[in-house]
Protein backbone atom coordinates (compact mmCIF):
# COMPACT_ATOMS: atom_id res chain seq x y z
CA UNK A 1 0.00 0.00 0.00
CA UNK A 2 1.17 3.68 -0.43
CA UNK A 3 2.83 5.13 2.47
CA UNK A 4 -0.13 7.71 3.00
CA UNK A 5 -2.39 5.17 3.78
CA UNK A 6 -0.09 3.33 6.03
CA UNK A 7 -0.25 6.19 8.18
CA UNK A 8 -3.99 6.54 8.37
CA UNK A 9 -5.20 6.87 11.37
CA UNK A 10 -1.95 7.41 13.69
CA UNK A 11 -0.04 10.09 14.84
CA UNK A 12 0.43 12.74 12.02
CA UNK A 13 2.61 16.07 13.03
CA UNK A 14 1.41 19.50 12.56
CA UNK A 15 2.73 20.98 9.36
CA UNK A 16 2.92 24.82 9.59
CA UNK A 17 4.86 26.70 7.95
CA UNK A 18 6.68 30.11 9.82
CA UNK A 19 8.75 30.53 12.38
CA UNK A 20 7.90 29.16 15.76
CA UNK A 21 6.28 32.58 17.00
CA UNK A 22 2.33 32.87 16.49
CA UNK A 23 0.09 35.31 17.95
CA UNK A 24 -3.52 35.03 19.16
CA UNK A 25 -6.86 36.26 18.98
CA UNK A 26 -10.24 35.17 20.22
CA UNK A 27 -13.48 36.42 22.08
CA UNK A 28 -15.00 34.27 25.11
CA UNK A 29 -18.57 33.68 25.99
CA UNK A 30 -19.42 31.85 29.57
CA UNK A 31 -19.85 32.74 33.11
CA UNK A 32 -18.40 33.46 36.27
CA UNK A 33 -19.14 30.79 39.05
CA UNK A 34 -19.23 32.51 42.57
CA UNK A 35 -18.28 30.49 45.90
CA UNK A 36 -19.09 32.04 49.80
CA UNK A 37 -16.90 29.72 52.27
CA UNK A 38 -18.80 30.23 55.64
CA UNK A 39 -21.58 31.24 54.22
CA UNK A 40 -24.78 29.96 56.12
CA UNK A 41 -28.25 29.92 55.46
CA UNK A 42 -29.65 33.42 56.17
CA UNK A 43 -26.83 34.70 54.05
CA UNK A 44 -27.41 32.94 51.21
CA UNK A 45 -31.10 34.07 51.29
CA UNK A 46 -30.25 37.91 51.47
CA UNK A 47 -27.49 37.45 48.88
CA UNK A 48 -29.49 35.07 46.23
CA UNK A 49 -27.90 35.22 42.97
CA UNK A 50 -29.52 33.92 40.21
CA UNK A 51 -26.21 32.29 38.59
CA UNK A 52 -27.93 31.33 35.20
CA UNK A 53 -27.91 35.41 34.55
CA UNK A 54 -24.29 35.90 34.61
CA UNK A 55 -23.32 36.80 31.63
CA UNK A 56 -19.01 37.15 31.05
CA UNK A 57 -17.99 38.07 27.64
CA UNK A 58 -14.35 38.84 26.66
CA UNK A 59 -11.42 39.23 24.83
CA UNK A 60 -7.79 37.20 24.70
CA UNK A 61 -4.78 38.74 23.03
CA UNK A 62 -1.65 36.37 23.04
CA UNK A 63 1.58 35.40 21.91
CA UNK A 64 3.47 32.29 21.91
CA UNK A 65 6.12 30.07 21.34
CA UNK A 66 6.46 26.38 19.78
CA UNK A 67 9.06 24.81 21.82
CA UNK A 68 8.69 21.55 19.50
CA UNK A 69 5.68 20.00 17.74
CA UNK A 70 3.80 19.30 20.57
CA UNK A 71 4.45 22.06 23.34
CA UNK A 72 4.03 25.77 23.01
CA UNK A 73 4.35 28.51 25.56
CA UNK A 74 1.18 30.62 25.72
CA UNK A 75 1.59 34.39 26.79
CA UNK A 76 -1.57 36.22 27.02
CA UNK A 77 -3.81 39.11 28.45
CA UNK A 78 -7.68 38.36 28.97
CA UNK A 79 -10.26 41.25 29.89
CA UNK A 80 -13.78 39.83 30.77
CA UNK A 81 -16.72 41.67 31.74
CA UNK A 82 -19.49 39.92 33.65
CA UNK A 83 -23.54 40.80 33.79
CA UNK A 84 -24.87 39.26 37.02
CA UNK A 85 -28.19 39.95 38.14
CA UNK A 86 -28.99 40.35 41.96
CA UNK A 87 -32.56 38.87 43.18
CA UNK A 88 -34.11 39.41 46.70
CA UNK A 89 -37.65 38.79 47.89
CA UNK A 90 -38.96 38.67 51.22
CA UNK A 91 -41.39 39.15 53.77
CA UNK A 92 -39.09 41.16 56.61
CA UNK A 93 -39.79 43.09 59.60
CA UNK A 94 -39.44 46.89 59.10
CA UNK A 95 -40.39 48.08 62.42
CA UNK A 96 -42.12 47.49 66.14
CA UNK A 97 -45.61 49.08 67.62
CA UNK A 98 -44.54 49.67 71.21
CA UNK A 99 -46.48 47.31 73.33
CA UNK A 100 -49.86 47.92 74.92
CA UNK A 101 -48.98 47.34 78.67
CA UNK A 102 -45.34 47.14 79.85
CA UNK A 103 -44.95 43.66 80.43
CA UNK A 104 -45.93 42.62 77.21
CA UNK A 105 -43.10 42.23 74.12
CA UNK A 106 -43.32 44.65 71.13
CA UNK A 107 -45.49 44.03 68.29
CA UNK A 108 -43.61 43.48 65.28
CA UNK A 109 -44.44 45.12 61.64
CA UNK A 110 -43.84 43.23 58.49
CA UNK A 111 -43.48 44.22 55.16
CA UNK A 112 -42.32 43.25 52.11
CA UNK A 113 -38.74 43.74 50.26
CA UNK A 114 -38.77 43.41 46.47
CA UNK A 115 -35.07 44.14 45.27
CA UNK A 116 -33.23 43.15 42.06
CA UNK A 117 -30.44 45.14 40.56
CA UNK A 118 -27.47 44.36 37.56
CA UNK A 119 -24.12 43.81 39.15
CA UNK A 120 -21.33 44.31 36.71
CA UNK A 121 -17.78 42.81 37.76
CA UNK A 122 -14.59 43.54 35.40
CA UNK A 123 -11.18 41.56 35.51
CA UNK A 124 -8.36 41.44 33.86
CA UNK A 125 -5.97 38.27 33.37
CA UNK A 126 -2.08 37.62 32.39
CA UNK A 127 -1.71 34.07 32.10
CA UNK A 128 1.11 31.82 30.75
CA UNK A 129 0.10 28.46 29.80
CA UNK A 130 1.60 25.45 28.35
CA UNK A 131 -0.29 23.87 25.42
CA UNK A 132 0.34 19.60 24.91
CA UNK A 133 -0.81 19.49 21.47
CA UNK A 134 -1.73 16.14 20.03
CA UNK A 135 -2.70 16.07 16.32
CA UNK A 136 -4.87 13.90 13.95
CA UNK A 137 -5.69 14.10 10.86
CA UNK A 138 -6.63 17.60 10.13
CA UNK A 139 -7.80 18.53 13.54
CA UNK A 140 -5.41 19.39 16.31
CA UNK A 141 -5.97 18.70 20.41
CA UNK A 142 -4.39 20.23 22.53
CA UNK A 143 -5.07 20.60 26.58
CA UNK A 144 -2.98 23.68 28.33
CA UNK A 145 -2.83 24.96 31.58
CA UNK A 146 -0.81 27.19 34.17
CA UNK A 147 -0.39 30.32 36.18
CA UNK A 148 -2.34 33.74 36.21
CA UNK A 149 -2.06 36.90 37.53
CA UNK A 150 -5.09 38.98 38.23
CA UNK A 151 -6.90 42.21 38.25
CA UNK A 152 -10.44 42.81 39.51
CA UNK A 153 -11.75 46.40 39.02
CA UNK A 154 -14.49 47.10 41.87
CA UNK A 155 -18.09 46.15 40.66
CA UNK A 156 -20.37 48.12 39.62
CA UNK A 157 -24.33 48.49 41.17
CA UNK A 158 -26.36 47.84 44.10
CA UNK A 159 -26.30 44.68 46.71
CA UNK A 160 -28.44 44.58 49.72
CA UNK A 161 -25.85 44.37 53.47
CA UNK A 162 -29.13 44.14 55.30
CA UNK A 163 -32.98 42.93 54.83
CA UNK A 164 -34.11 46.40 54.27
CA UNK A 165 -30.93 48.25 53.40
CA UNK A 166 -29.15 48.59 49.63
CA UNK A 167 -25.19 49.41 49.04
CA UNK A 168 -23.58 51.29 46.06
CA UNK A 169 -20.45 48.90 45.11
CA UNK A 170 -18.50 51.58 43.81
CA UNK A 171 -18.60 53.45 46.99
CA UNK A 172 -16.10 53.29 49.66
CA UNK A 173 -18.22 51.25 52.14
CA UNK A 174 -18.64 48.93 49.65
CA UNK A 175 -17.49 45.22 50.86
CA UNK A 176 -15.80 44.74 46.95
CA UNK A 177 -12.29 46.01 46.64
CA UNK A 178 -10.01 46.72 44.01
CA UNK A 179 -7.72 43.33 44.20
CA UNK A 180 -4.46 42.55 42.66
CA UNK A 181 -4.21 38.13 42.96
CA UNK A 182 -2.70 34.73 41.27
CA UNK A 183 -5.05 32.17 39.94
CA UNK A 184 -4.50 29.58 37.63
CA UNK A 185 -6.37 28.29 34.08
CA UNK A 186 -7.10 24.53 32.76
CA UNK A 187 -9.01 23.89 29.34
CA UNK A 188 -8.13 22.25 26.17
CA UNK A 189 -8.74 23.66 22.47
CA UNK A 190 -9.59 22.23 19.03
CA UNK A 191 -8.25 23.68 16.25
CA UNK A 192 -7.80 23.70 12.59
CA UNK A 193 -5.19 24.76 10.25
CA UNK A 194 -5.98 27.31 7.35
CA UNK A 195 -4.08 27.87 4.60
CA UNK A 196 -0.01 28.32 5.62
CA UNK A 197 0.14 30.59 8.56
CA UNK A 198 -3.62 30.60 9.98
CA UNK A 199 -5.58 28.60 12.54
CA UNK A 200 -8.85 28.33 14.53
CA UNK A 201 -9.93 27.11 17.32
CA UNK A 202 -12.65 26.52 19.85
CA UNK A 203 -11.10 26.57 23.80
CA UNK A 204 -13.39 25.43 27.01
CA UNK A 205 -11.62 26.79 29.72
CA UNK A 206 -11.72 27.33 33.75
CA UNK A 207 -10.29 29.94 35.67
CA UNK A 208 -10.19 29.97 39.08
CA UNK A 209 -9.26 33.19 41.50
CA UNK A 210 -7.32 32.22 44.94
CA UNK A 211 -8.35 35.38 46.82
CA UNK A 212 -11.43 36.81 47.40
CA UNK A 213 -13.04 39.86 46.15
CA UNK A 214 -14.23 41.22 48.88
CA UNK A 215 -12.61 42.97 52.18
CA UNK A 216 -11.53 40.81 54.81
CA UNK A 217 -13.93 42.21 57.33
CA UNK A 218 -16.71 41.66 55.66
CA UNK A 219 -19.21 38.99 56.72
CA UNK A 220 -19.63 37.82 53.40
CA UNK A 221 -16.15 36.66 51.55
CA UNK A 222 -16.58 35.76 47.90
CA UNK A 223 -14.95 34.17 45.73
CA UNK A 224 -14.89 33.78 41.87
CA UNK A 225 -13.49 31.91 38.82
CA UNK A 226 -14.60 31.69 35.09
CA UNK A 227 -16.09 29.10 32.71
CA UNK A 228 -15.69 29.99 29.33
CA UNK A 229 -15.76 28.72 25.60
CA UNK A 230 -12.77 30.66 23.27
CA UNK A 231 -13.46 30.98 19.71
CA UNK A 232 -10.31 32.73 18.05
CA UNK A 233 -7.81 32.86 15.39
CA UNK A 234 -4.06 32.13 15.71
CA UNK A 235 -1.65 33.54 13.15
CA UNK A 236 1.83 31.62 12.39
CA UNK A 237 4.78 34.19 11.86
Amino acid sequence: LPEEFKKRGRFIKPKIKGSKFYANLNQSFGSHIFDYPNLNLERNQLRLFSEDKVNTTGYKLGLGYRIDEKLSLNMSGHFLTSLDTMNYSAEVIIGYEPPEEPEMDSIPIYGFVDFSDDIKYKTIDFSAEIEYKIARGRWHFSVLGGPLFNYSFRPSGQILISEASAIELESEASPYKRKVGLGFSVGFRISKPLFDKFEIYFSPNYKRYFSTITNIETSLPTRMGVAAMDIGIKYHF
